[in-house]
């Protein structure tokens, strides 16, 4: 015998904004950045923010699991007799997390400095801390002359989304 079930409202039994199905997307943020600003170098060999990548979100359970995605389009500059290298990692609270190290081999070893597109897409899980929470992205050179950069070819030509997912636990 088939059943349907019809509503025009679900409302938690306990918290009135909040309906707990575990393993369900309970609240999600999205937001865009278009660089309008310049291009931004990253050539320090010590970790940076990246403009662009931060975004906050404040839980609605301190028990879920908050899963966070950037997609950053950006150039990586491999010097004439180098390889292109960078490192990039995500932050919480500025904190940092895990760590990518970007290796291109022998691309700045032809003779001529090469400037490789990027698309960076990081995708990471934190548990809650039932409070706001700050995430970002960074970067740091391996070298001197070796780095990251998001180029500005003109406004709105060059974005990062990032979006916040958290699930019931």
């Amino acid at each position: 015998m088939a059943s349907t079930l019809t509503v025009d409202n679900i409302v938690g039994a306990t918290l009135s904004s909040v309906v707990d199905i575990p393993n369900h997307v309970i609240g999600m943020s999205h937001d865009t950045w278009s660089n309008t600003v310049g291009t931004q170098s990253y050539t320090s060999t010590s970790y940076t923010d990246m403009a662009g990548t931060d975004i906050s979100y404040t839980p609605k359970k301190s028990d879920s699991l908050i899963v966070v995605q950037w997609n950053i389009q950006a150039r990586a500059l491999a010097p004439s007799g180098q390889d292109l290298r960078y490192f990039i990692r995500t932050a919480l609270d500025g904190t940092g997390s895990r760590e990518y190290d970007i290796v291109g081999d022998n691309l700045g070893k032809l003779g001529d400095s090469v400037w490789v597109p990027q698309w960076i897409n990081i995708t990471q899980q934190f548990n809650s801390t039932g409070s706001a929470m700050a995430f970002k992205v960074q970067t740091k050179a391996h070298t001197s002359g070796n780095y990251l950069q998001l180029p500005h070819h003109g406004d709105n030509l060059n974005h990062i989304s990032k979006t916040v997912w958290e699930i019931a636990q």
